[in-house]
């Protein structure tokens, strides 16, 4: 058995009416009965994980296209990152990149070609993805 569809099974364990959305390499992949559902509605194909389990997916770039499909048809989803053990909402999972994207964009800047508006901006950026409250302000 594979670690995500054993990973898949621990979690509809908990939550059989929760559906799961798993990240793995340069896809989101549905297993088993979650694919059928999801391959039915966004007519997505259904393929082989092994001889008994199928899955369905998209890759990482079309997330938000297929989140926002998923969403307006009023179905709610979980993201586990196969390289963590983590849960998240959709929301939390984008916010995250946002962060990740912001941190790259730092660490490629030449400090010394940047201009104190630039470096406001930047810093205003951040403060807009994590919101007027967040856990530093109050330790």
């Amino acid at each position: 058995m594979s670690k995500l569809y054993k990973r898949y099974n621990e979690l509809k364990a908990t939550n059989d009416n929760q559906l799961y959305l798993f990240k793995s390499g340069m896809f989101f992949i549905f297993l088993d009965n979650d694919a059928k559902l999801i391959s039915n509605e966004l007519n997505l194909k259904l393929t082989k994980l092994n001889d008994n389990i199928v899955k369905c997916g998209f890759p990482i770039n079309s997330f938000e296209k297929y989140s926002n499909l998923l969403k307006e048809r009023g179905f709610e989803f979980s993201i586990i990152d196969e390289n963590s053990s983590i849960v998240t909402s959709t929301s939390n999972y984008l916010n995250n990149i946002e962060i990740v994207n912001m941190i790259n964009k730092i660490k490629n800047m030449d400090i010394n070609k940047t201009s104190p508006i630039q470096a406001f901006n930047i810093l205003s950026n951040f403060k807009k993805i994590l919101g007027d409250k967040n856990e530093y302000e109050n330790k």
